[in-house]
């Protein structure tokens, strides 16, 4: 108690301290860590957006389904979500690449057309020049 007490001493010091072997009961120990769950839960899986994880929250939540087991199948889901997500972001990024590099290889085609016209234009002139100056 004194220990958490201390507020100049880091909280993940005296969260370690108290965690130590034979500082907390079981039962406190499965108390503590209930209500962590429970927060996290609440605060991050409930609500995620991932219906397979959110269905696990609400079982975990009512006491119907405390298995780690479903835990574990929840955080599978989850990270399968993530997975997709991530996916998904890279094949934007691979489409908006593409049309970046579509749009640079247009852009130098037209400016190598466009040289390429220039260059016509001065051996045209050229020619015209050494045939007989005449620009009739």
């Amino acid at each position: 108690m004194e220990v958490l007490q201390l507020e100049l001493v880091p909280a993940e010091d005296r969260i370690w301290v108290a965690m130590r072997p034979g500082v907390l009961t079981e039962e406190q120990t499965t108390a503590w860590l209930d209500v962590l769950v429970t927060r996290a839960v609440r605060s991050h899986a409930l609500r995620c957006g991932v219906p397979t994880v959110e269905e696990w929250a609400a079982r975990w939540l009512s006491g119907e389904d405390r298995t780690a087991r479903a835990a574990a199948a929840a955080a599978w889901a989850a990270a399968e979500a993530t997975w997709a997500e991530a996916a998904a972001w890279a094949a934007r990024a691979a489409r908006a690449a593409e049309a970046t590099w579509a749009a640079w290889a247009a852009e130098a085609a037209e400016a190598a057309a466009a040289a390429a016209e220039r260059e016509r234009q001065v051996r045209d002139l050229l020619g015209i020049l050494e045939s007989d100056g005449d620009t009739r």
